[in-house]
């Protein structure tokens, strides 16, 4: 299992997998990273596909903080600095 460390003591989950243009899928409030299992698999074939649990889903930190819409944007800008993505497609 793979995790990044977003802000002190939060962590996102993640699965990483294939090679190529990087794709990365953010799944809706509530739900988690499965939703997008079955897309992962397929573009996996060509792209590298990255899904995350945003905080508070999945597999991911569940702090009682930091659930507003300006607080997710920022986990994903240090989600995907962390892991020093350029150039991605971000599906939501």
């Amino acid at each position: 299992m793979s995790f990044v460390e977003v802000e002190d003591g939060v962590n996102y989950f993640y699965e990483d997998r294939g090679t190529g243009k990087t794709i990365v899928f953010v799944h809706g409030w509530g739900a988690s990273s499965m939703v997008w299992e079955r897309q992962a698999v397929d573009f996996s074939d060509d792209y590298r596909v990255i899904t995350v649990d945003l905080r508070g889903c999945g597999k991911s930190d569940k702090p009682a903080h930091g659930y507003a819409l300006k607080d997710l944007s920022k986990d994903l800008y240090h989600f995907i600095n962390a892991l020093e993505l350029k150039d991605v497609t971000l599906v939501v």
